[in-house]
């Protein structure tokens, strides 16, 4: 699912939704912001030299090269920018970055999940939590490098080794070409940034202690990093769900902690290698071991449901499908009907129907962190975090698809399917994700459970949408039918037909080469 951070779909995938949510990355903490394609407040280029600022420059520039190794092959130029600057700047980069469309999409997945609350503007989001966050950041285009001069932020040189390094990278291996490598899908963007940041957040410490810093050293710092994540935290009143703030967080804490993982086995030399071929996936940056001996998550195809419009379900799945909206009619204590039941007789479910017309609106692989983001904020606690994040690091990949309905307009369908480690992680995994019913559809009745033809599967029903969570195998799908006007059995009918059809029509391999990946993520 779409996100955060820094570069997911395009044009209509989830990814752009959440991971691009953010297309560039806060340092919480320490209070940066690395924004790589951001265009400057247009007073900020007529700025005249600082040669004070030039000479800091110079030091942080001869402080790098003896830390990491690299050292600017051009001169970088640095300006200082006011708050009001700043703030253009990123109005000016969210709308370069993000279309009226693609922000319309980003809300409606957000919302069709359950991630942002309906009276969140979802622009005013953003643009509030960038303001919140930045200190400083690094424009590819200009090759310059701004700082924010606001209660003397300007003069911390941390900041400055920070977005100078971004500089560096910049000449030595190209910023802009990794991040667009990854820029539609929603985990390769965020194991692209956390190369970027992570590098950048190695450098600052070693900065700041005046050492190289080793891995242990790192996993200390990241601790502390994500221990005082919730001190950093934007202000409540900005409505900024929990999976776009660890989306945020992720790059620099993680990120750190792969570099200098990398580099405790390989040196800078093999960090400077994985510019070249980096990870394509969350869980390679939180399990470095893995990426380094060579391992990659699977690409999931799946098919076009759009080829379902006019099926009618099986005469079991009717059955089963009237049987689980009756409950739903029989409306709370008060006898008012709930939003969403089909008119009818007194008593009478209404009956299943067949597959409606649909359009894919987003596509995007979530991946590790995103998901257990996503889990962790819409089950609130319910289940530890830690046991959250435990299960989601079997993930071996997933596969996110929104669809919409045109005579239903309001209506979405959404479908995840995730391939784990092993079966009995599958089993393990598609346990939890099943509790995301008291999140989705919370005036359910007892799902109901049962053992089918490939696996286990659990299908809950209320007035306002439906919920079927299959295990087949190592995979389990999640499938949800929210919002709209349809009828408790239209929506239970609609999940098992897309279910079985994208069950039975998927197919797995390789990840592929970014390109095609992301040709074949995009919605059409």
């Amino acid at each position: 699912m779409p996100p955060a951070s820094t570069h997911p779909h395009r044009t209509r995938p989830p990814g752009r939704p959440i991971r691009s949510v953010l297309v560039a990355c806060a340092l919480l903490v320490l209070g940066a912001m690395h924004t790589a394609n951001a265009e400057p407040h247009a007073g900020s280029h007529q700025a005249p030299d600082d040669p004070a600022l030039d000479a800091r420059v110079m030091d942080a520039a001869e402080t790098i090269g003896a830390l990491r190794g690299l050292t600017p092959t051009a001169p970088v130029r640095a300006r200082i920018q006011s708050r009001a600057e700043m703030r253009a700047s990123l109005e000016m980069l969210v709308a370069e970055e993000l279309s009226p469309d693609e922000i319309a999409v980003s809300s409606r997945l957000l919302r069709a999940l359950g991630l942002l609350a309906p009276d969140v503007d979802f622009l005013e989001m953003m643009l509030g939590l960038y303001e919140d966050q930045v200190a400083g950041y690094y424009d590819t285009r200009t090759q310059t490098l701004y700082l924010l001069s606001d209660d003397g932020l300007d003069q911390d040189d941390l900041i400055l080794v920070h977005e100078l390094f971004h500089a560096i990278q910049d000449q030595h291996f190209g910023i802009r070409p990794l991040q667009d490598a990854g820029r539609h899908i929603t985990d390769v963007g965020l194991a692209r940034s956390a190369i970027i940041e992570g590098d950048a957040m190695a450098v600052m410490i070693a900065a700041m202690t005046g050492a190289p810093v080793s891995a242990a050293q790192g996993a200390l710092m990241q601790g502390l990093m994500d221990g005082a994540a919730g001190l950093v935290a934007p202000d409540a009143d900005l409505g900024v769900p929990h999976v776009l703030w660890r989306q945020l967080l992720f790059p620099y804490s993680a990120g750190m902690g792969f570099i200098l993982q990398v580099h405790d086995a390989r040196g800078w030399e093999g960090v400077n290698e994985i510019y070249a071929q980096a990870p394509v996936s969350s869980r390679a940056i939180l399990q470095p071991r893995r990426w380094i001996e060579g391992w990659d998550p699977t690409w999931l195809d799946t098919p076009d449901l759009a080829h379902l419009a006019g099926q009618q379900p099986a005469r079991a799945q009717h059955a089963l499908c009237t049987d689980l909206a009756q409950p739903v009619l029989q409306g709370p204590a008060d006898g008012a009907e709930p939003a969403g039941a089909a008119q009818g007789s007194a008593g009478a479910a209404p009956e299943a129907s067949a597959f409606p017309g649909v359009r894919r609106y987003a596509a995007d692989v979530l991946g590790v962190l995103t998901g257990a983001a996503m889990v962790q904020q819409l089950l609130d606690g319910a289940v530890p975090a830690p046991r959250v994040e435990q299960r989601m690091l079997s993930l071996a990949g997933d596969r996110l698809d929104a669809w919409r309905t045109p005579g239903d307009p309001e209506r979405d369908i959404l479908v995840w399917l995730t391939v784990w480690d092993s079966v009995a992680a599958a089993a393990a995994a598609g346990a939890l994700l099943a509790r995301l019913g008291e999140a989705w559809v919370p005036d359910a009745a007892a799902p109901r459970q049962d053992e089918g033809a490939h696996g286990q599967w659990t299908l809950a029903v209320d007035g306002a949408g439906a919920l079927l969570v299959e295990r087949w195998g190592d995979l389990v799908l999640v499938a949800l039918d929210r919002g709209g006007h349809a009828s408790a059995a239209e929506r239970c009918a609609t999940l098992i037909m897309a279910a079985e059809r994208v069950m039975t029509g998927h197919s797995r391999s390789r990840f592929p080469d970014l390109d095609a990946a992301q040709d074949s993520a995009a919605a059409p």
